[in-house]
């Protein structure tokens, strides 16, 4: 009887665990691939053109590498860069995660099944459940949304910095 109710209460459990792991593992893959294309362009933006610099000065005749040096890159353009890539990061973290909770969510619900003996599995099904709590699985359930939070306002931050550079 015990066995029967905590079983569905555990697939329950175990199987949210799941869904709410797809979800942000789907999110993050379409987000960070997003992160990633503007990090590309945004991070040439790092290093000055060499390229240009040896046209100007061929072009103006002039061979004083000191007076035409290209700046370094702006602040704006340094905070974007770093924005983004602990977006990314952050992102990509939160997919990992994910992907560990479905892994746990799956052997939660399959090792208590693998004890023959009724009274084992409830023991060992026991066992699982105040590892839950005691290792706070809850926290761990709850931490891939709220980096996934975090990486989309870093995100859109980098943007704000963005476009009031442009608007300048």
């Amino acid at each position: 009887m015990y066995l029967d109710e905590v079983k569905e209460d555990d697939k329950r459990m175990a199987e949210a665990w799941k869904v709410d792991s797809n979800g942000i593992i789907t999110f993050t893959a379409l987000f960070s691939a997003t992160v990633g294309a503007f990090i590309i362009e945004f991070y040439k933006q790092l290093s000055p053109n060499t390229g240009n610099l040896a046209i100007t000065l061929l072009a103006n005749g002039t061979y004083s590498i000191t007076a035409n040096t290209p700046s370094p890159p702006s602040a704006s353009i340094i905070w974007v860069n770093a924005m983004w890539l602990i977006s990314l990061v952050l992102s990509l973290t939160s997919a990992l995660i994910a992907t560990l909770l479905q892994e746990w969510a799956r052997r939660y619900v399959e090792i208590p099944e693998r004890a023959s003996d009724p009274n084992d599995r409830a023991r060992v099904r026991s066992f699982l459940f105040l590892g839950t709590k005691i290792f706070k699985m809850r926290l761990a359930v709850q931490l891939p949304p709220a980096l996934l939070h975090l990486s989309v306002f870093l995100f859109f931050a980098g943007l704000v910095i963005v476009f009031r550079t442009i608007n300048k």
